[in-house]
């Protein structure tokens, strides 16, 4: 896709024609998509994991739904935090200045194209290339095991391979921030260091913010 090396030339040639939702609601719709199945494959994994855990101390079998429905809807959450509020901050900024607020959901949306390779990339590492260690339940009984499956999933949050995985994730964040500061240089005429004072403060408190919470709370 032409936006992610020539974003403000690709809007510029987007704007030029008239509004085509199908194809700009593509690449939201396929993101979502791939979001939705890394969050349940992965709950499935942390499901298997627990279950063969709780059947080797005599435990109660594993509903998988509970554990897949929590996970879809923190990963939309995180969609929410890192595509919809930003959109929002972006839509009104544009709207103030005079701008069309439909071109710029059209143009935000399209930016989403940034976040396909990502999704792919998590998908493939979740599902192929993650490695779960066997939960240790030496010595943990059926009504301790809650806190000991907590301790499992903090300690695998902990590991370098899954905190360089999150900073990746952040990294594919700031792109999506600094294509939808671009879609408001581009509608709303906004300058040049307006658009970087706007990605800054919105890459800062959307994506930034979330994972220094996230990566400093674990320790």
């Amino acid at each position: 896709m032409p936006i992610l090396w020539r974003p403000l030339a690709y809007y510029r040639e987007l704007l030029a024609r008239d509004i085509a939702w199908r194809s700009a609601l593509v690449p939201v719709v396929l993101w979502m998509l791939l979001t939705v199945l890394t969050s349940t494959v992965q709950a499935l994994r942390n499901n298997a994991v627990a279950a063969s855990a709780l059947q080797s101390i005599g435990g109660p079998e594993v509903p998988a739904g509970l554990s897949v429905l929590v996970s879809v809807l923190a990963s939309l959450l995180g969609i929410a935090v890192a595509f919809w509020l930003p959109t929002i901050t972006i839509l009104v900024i544009a709207v103030v200045r005079g701008a069309e607020g439909r071109r710029v959901l059209e143009c935000s949306a399209v930016a989403c194209w940034s976040q396909i390779p990502w999704g792919i990339a998590s998908l493939i590492w979740v599902a192929a290339l993650l490695e779960l260690e066997p939960l240790d339940v030496s010595g943990v009984g059926v009504s301790e095991f809650a806190t000991a499956m907590q301790a499992y999933q903090e300690n695998m949050r902990r590991t370098p391979t899954m905190l360089t995985f999150n900073l990746m994730g952040s990294f594919a964040g700031l792109w999506l921030i600094g294509l939808l500061c671009g879609a408001l240089r581009a509608v709303a005429r906004l300058s040049v260091g307006g658009a970087w004072t706007v990605g800054f403060l919105a890459g800062g408190f959307f994506v930034v913010l979330p994972w220094a919470v996230q990566r400093f709370s674990l320790f």
